[in-house]
């Protein structure tokens, strides 16, 4: 399979890999930073993405991004990438720039499994522990852009 040229804009997940990064423009004309974290398992159209902790006047670079850590993270449809008015710019090598998904409750219980994006984390919590933990969402199309615009004061 050929691998895309940068910039481009993705018709589906198939030549969407971790650690491929975009830029969300802001309303006040600076960008903000998501990455994919995992492809869905499950899905042709769903990946796990990341936002991060990165507002720059200029597109995201991987220089940029080098010390830009993760904030939230949430399932997303592929369109995301375009209907946030990005596009997918490069690919970080995740494991190098400590990028990995948050764990989080598969649901609001304190007995619910506790995943890493979408698979099973193998660790021992009390129900106490648990229930620190944030509960995975699904994000609509802008949702990324709402928290990107909040992390930059909007």
């Amino acid at each position: 399979m050929k691998s895309p040229t940068f910039p481009f804009h993705p018709k589906s997940t198939v030549h969407l890999e971790p650690g491929m990064f975009w830029e969300i423009p802001l309303d006040s004309g600076k960008f903000a930073a998501s990455v994919i974290l995992q492809k869905d398992p499950h899905s042709r159209t769903g990946f796990l993405a990341g936002l991060l902790n990165w507002i720059g006047d200029e597109q995201p670079t991987p220089t940029s991004l080098k010390n830009a850590g993760l904030v939230r993270q949430g399932t997303v449809h592929f369109k995301t990438i375009k209907e946030t008015g990005g596009a997918v710019q490069g690919i970080l090598n995740l494991s190098e720039y400590g990028i990995v998904p948050f764990m989080e409750r598969e649901h609001n219980s304190p007995r619910a499994p506790v995943i890493q994006g979408y698979y099973r984390a193998d660790v021992d919590l009390s129900e106490e522990e648990r229930m620190k933990l944030r509960v995975a969402s699904g994000w609509g199309y802008k949702v990324i852009k709402i928290l990107a615009e909040k992390l930059n004061g909007a």
